[in-house]
């Protein structure tokens, strides 16, 4: 549903995804327009033999509760939902009060009032609470009303928007952004983020010295994946014209691909390149970088900690930043420190691959709709 509403809805809907959004939360809990779940909805659908009928509830039907817990997607669906303004805008974190790009004049703000987007200790986060959220759009509201000149300005200052057609505005949804949102740590790991930005950084520099992503891609081949899983082989294969060409290939393939190719790496870096020193501070980086994977593909077991995830974040980035200063910094790598928050809330953390995948049935469907 999202998906279809990016693609083909969004500029010609007033209120864009914040209104697809609205009418769809309606049909869950809002009774005026459907049913409300928050009340309890009573189902036909028995309960299972082993189950214990709950008091008051007839032969053959349940009662039913639920509400609206967390919205998790990536960025740029986030910024369509929530009416943030997006990952490259000054405010770059819609969770954080502070939080600023580094390419803002903000990022020296001699007051401490902001700070930039690279910044490590999580202590130093002023988190947006849903109370300041609905006093900033009631302050975008008032402009919007009498100074509409200056309402460009006052959304670039607050990071969000002003859109009277958001489910945000719903006074009978009454949803807690704040409380909400979440991050989707594929989309933060993976799809240009922290992993992938981290392994072509490192691959660069290894390339230098001969051990680059044809030399790798050598590596992979004596490697054989099981079926279940995404094989890893051909990350570094490039394509027809990039193998033409003298200079090595950067890392390329789906998020599973990514993710399955990282054990294998730590393997090469270990057995291969720690050994004649080369690079060592980028490879070290590395390695932390995918320790944290480990964890993050462990983390609804039950044997990961928020703790334990937020040591292992907090230990990778003390060596990147000795790699690599800030350069290959983006908003991703703070999204990942909101990370074991997340996962102390709500007790797991939830990876999009599934739901990467069925974007595809969506576009499939819409191939051959035209405009009318």
């Amino acid at each position: 549903m999202a998906d279809l509403a990016i693609n083909h809805c969004e500029s010609k809907i007033a209120g864009g995804m914040g209104q697809v959004f609205k009418v769809y939360s309606n049909m869950l809990f809002n009774l005026a327009d459907g049913c409300d779940f928050r009340s309890g909805i009573m189902l036909n659908a028995p309960p299972a033999a082993s189950a214990t009928a709950p008091a008051g509830s007839a032969q053959g039907r349940s009662l039913v509760f639920a509400d609206l817990a967390m919205v998790v997607q990536d960025a740029e669906a986030h910024a369509l939902a929530f009416d943030w303004k997006g990952a490259s805008s000054i405010k770059c974190c819609p969770l954080c009060l502070d939080i600023v790009s580094k390419n803002s004049e903000l990022v020296r703000d001699p007051t401490g009032g902001t700070i930039p987007v690279y910044t490590t200790d999580t202590s130093r986060f002023r988190m947006m609470s849903d109370i300041t959220f609905r006093s900033m759009q009631t302050r975008l509201e008032d402009f919007a009303l009498h100074r509409p000149g200056e309402l460009k300005v006052k959304e670039r200052d607050f990071g969000f928007k002003w859109n009277p057609d958001s489910w945000l505005q719903d006074t009978e949804l009454d949803v807690r952004p704040m409380r909400v949102l979440a991050f989707d740590w594929m989309h933060c790991w993976c799809e240009k983020g922290v992993w992938e930005l981290k392994l072509a950084a490192c691959m660069d520099e290894l390339s230098k010295h001969g051990h680059g992503g044809r030399q790798l891609h050598s590596y992979l081949q004596c490697f054989q994946w099981p079926k279940a899983y995404a094989s890893g082989r051909d990350v570094f294969k490039g394509s027809v014209q990039e193998r033409a060409r003298p200079t090595d290939m950067p890392p390329a393939g789906s998020a599973s691909e990514m993710l399955s190719v990282g054990p294998v790496i730590r393997k090469w870096l270990e057995d291969v390149i720690k050994p004649n020193n080369i690079c060592p501070a980028q490879v070290a980086s590395l390695l932390l970088c995918i320790a944290v994977m480990d964890l993050l593909v462990r983390v609804n077991t039950g044997c990961i900690s928020p703790e334990m995830l937020a040591d292992a974040i907090a230990k990778h980035f003390a060596p990147h930043v000795v790699a690599y200063g800030y350069t290959i910094w983006v908003p991703k790598f703070h999204f990942m420190l909101h990370l074991p928050r997340q996962l102390a809330r709500f007790a797991f953390l939830i990876a999009c691959f599934v739901h990467e995948r069925k974007h595809k049935i969506a576009k499939l469907s819409l191939i051959h709709i035209s405009e009318p």
